[in-house]
């Protein structure tokens, strides 16, 4: 039969996952932070293509035959291909890596404290 775990083995073994428990949340937070800027900026990029292409509507309604106007119409085309490239959601796979790997070392946590209560119960500690 395994020999009980000592006070000082539970509150170790704790420690470590306290730290690794904390690692977690903090690489959690920054990623959910950079999702945030990114979707901040696409909705950001969104919004400016739409002035775009208002503006774009207006140029092909005034537009003939001036030289000018046609540059500043391809100018606003080439814009709106670039924006339309960046206006895409971010990526929120690494979030969701992030996160079950935290869901999963909470969930450890939580099976160590029924861990210790069961070992107080049969009182090895």
């Amino acid at each position: 039969m395994a020999r009980p775990p000592s006070a000082s083995e539970l509150a170790e073994s704790y420690q470590r996952l306290s730290r690794r428990h904390e690692a977690l949340v903090q690489a959690y937070e920054t990623e959910l932070d950079i999702f945030n800027r990114r979707a901040a900026q696409a909705q950001a990029d969104a919004i400016e293509l739409d002035e775009k292409r208002y503006l774009l509507a207006e140029e092909d309604r005034l537009c003939r035959r001036s030289p000018t106007r046609r540059a500043y119409r391809d100018q606003l085309r080439r814009d709106m291909s670039r924006l339309e490239a960046s206006v895409s959601q971010p990526d929120d796979r690494p979030l969701r890596g992030k996160e079950r790997r935290l869901r999963s070392c909470e969930k450890d946590m939580r099976a160590w404290v029924d861990y210790v209560q069961h070992c107080r119960t049969l009182e090895y500690v």
